[in-house]
């Protein structure tokens, strides 16, 4: 029960560095440029806190030599992950944009429970589970008002770019589940998340120069003063979580981890909506969200038998 809670609060913090990173981007521009920073504060605080830990030398090339190739995955299915979302957002829209890679994980989450694929933990599916992850999609749907988006929604939309939002929500799982079992392998998921972290940042280095990000703008977020000094700590947040998810993964599943951390984030992202919190546009929660997020929480406990 205390991995889940903690799992809960990994969402929560996805929640606050996607509102941190928003305002971030306001001052920036570039998406890329924005994912930059936050990619190279978070990894600067996880190679201080390995240092800390005593465990640079698991960050040698001596050391990093012996671990298998796929076990760097993690960085590049999450720098994939953020790139399709900016080309989704554009293609599909907003609301199916959060929800089809959300639809992807869970799917995704599930079947390495079942089957243990990434030397993950086998969990089988059971009645209870089954139930509880219907009731979570079902809570998802009424949270992020996709029926509502449904009924406006663009026609025109290819179908194409809806199956690679499932896709991308399945890479999201992947990289949880690599990133945990890389963790396994060194002992260590702080270091697991900085060799994530390290090959993610060095990955948007290439992005940021082949789009040509305007470097001038930093200079802009730099002179916002001390009233923005908060927006700063999306890379904090984000190496939370990534170093979360290197953590539950092998001790509950994917499938758990995932559907804990989506709780947590949906919860956090409503009541940061609710308050208008880190600068975000007010919207009011409803009693339908309440209840949705009621039946979601239901669907997690069942999901946990």
């Amino acid at each position: 029960m205390r991995v889940a809670i903690l799992t809960v609060l990994f969402g929560v913090a996805v929640s606050l560095q996607s509102a941190v990173n928003a305002r971030l981007r306001s001052f920036v521009q570039s998406p890329f440029l924005t994912s930059l920073l936050s990619f190279a504060i978070g990894t600067v605080a996880l190679l201080v806190l390995t240092a800390w830990r005593g465990e640079l030398g698991l960050l040698s090339p001596s050391a990093l030599v012996q671990l298998p190739l796929w076990t760097f995955a993690g960085g590049l299915l999450g720098l994939t992950f953020l790139t399709v979302n900016i080309v989704l957002f554009k293609k599909i829209g907003g609301v199916q944009t959060a929800v089809l890679p959300i639809l992807g994980q869970l799917v995704m989450g599930a079947l390495i429970d079942q089957f243990g694929w990434i030397y993950a933990p086998v969990s089988e599916m059971t009645a209870s589970k089954a139930i509880g992850l219907l009731l979570v999609v079902c809570g998802v749907i009424v949270v992020t008002d996709l029926a509502f988006a449904a009924m406006k929604a663009k026609s025109d939309a290819p179908f194409i770019w809806k199956v690679v939002g499932v896709v991308a929500g399945m890479m999201s799982a992947v990289q949880a589940t690599v990133n945990g079992h890389l963790g396994s392998i060194l002992s260590s998921a702080v270091t697991a998340a900085t060799i994530s972290f390290l090959v993610g940042t060095l990955l948007l280095i290439v992005l940021v120069f082949v789009t040509k990000a305007p470097f001038a703008n930093v200079r802009v977020a730099l002179q916002a003063g001390p009233r923005y000094v908060w927006m700063w700590t999306g890379g904090l947040l984000g190496a939370f979580y990534v170093f979360g998810m290197a953590f539950a993964v092998p001790e509950i599943g994917a499938g758990q981890v995932i559907v804990f951390a989506l709780f947590g984030q949906l919860l956090s992202s409503a009541i940061i909506e609710h308050f208008g919190l880190l600068g975000a546009t007010k919207k009011r929660m409803t009693w339908q969200k309440v209840c949705a997020l009621v039946v979601m929480l239901v669907g997690v406990m069942l999901v946990k038998l």
